[in-house]
């Protein structure tokens, strides 16, 4: 079943889903699995860790703190009476918090759009591979994100609004320029040494014609 959905982690319950008893990674059988220590019959209590447990009515900045906190990127939801309510990830909060559906009226022209030779303006939900390999950097891939929005939330360790900046590594700065209620629409990367790499097969425009720059 994990290798027809592709999920990487799953609940572990006992005689209802009422009784969550912990959280099994993919990540942890994939090894013993290729080695042939594990068969279809073998009990998964060794792999199992522990869960937690949050209430439907938390807010999503306290929970992001508390899954980034916790290190667990996936919790199991619970109701007013105790009861499973379902299960949240860091990937379904991230997505809720960079959005699919981009203000154009806010937005540049492209994913990736030179402000000058220092900066950039990016659509939040940019993946990461993406922005290395279109500007020339190279920020660190990780399972916590996948894209330039989960990439700021993961370092500042909360959801920020507009005007908010991450300064990486003394190095790179970069601010959010755009966003709708919670969710980030558009970053500002700014190279404070070198230039950046200008971006292939993608369009180049002034400070002046990017909506959302910092003039």
């Amino acid at each position: 079943e994990m290798a027809d959905t592709g999920y990487t982690r799953y609940p572990v319950v006992g005689e209802s889903l009422d009784d969550v008893r912990g959280i099994i990674r993919f990540k942890e059988l994939a090894q013993p699995m290729a080695q042939g220590d594990i068969r279809s019959e073998t009990p998964i209590h060794t792999w199992v860790r522990p869960a937690r447990f949050v209430p439907a009515d938390l807010p999503l900045n306290e929970l992001l703190t508390r899954m980034q906190q916790s290190r667990q990127a996936m919790m199991i939801v619970i109701d007013d009476y105790g009861g499973t309510a379902g299960l949240v990830t860091l990937q379904d909060l991230t997505a809720e918090i960079i959005g699919g559906d981009e203000d154009p009226s806010v937005l540049v022209d492209g994913p990736i759009v030179l402000a000058d030779d220092h900066s950039a303006i990016v659509l939040a939900q940019t993946d990461i591979e993406t922005v290395n390999e279109q500007l020339g950097l190279s920020l660190p891939v990780i399972e916590d994100y996948q894209t330039l929005a989960g990439f700021v939330i993961y370092h500042l360790q909360k959801i920020p609004n507009a005007g908010d900046s991450l300064l990486f590594e003394d190095r790179l700065e970069f601010m959010v320029t755009a966003t709708t209620g919670p969710k980030v629409d558009q970053i500002k990367i700014t190279s404070l040494g070198q230039r950046l790499q200008p971006p292939k097969k993608l369009p180049q425009s002034s400070a002046s014609a990017s909506p959302g720059s910092e003039s």
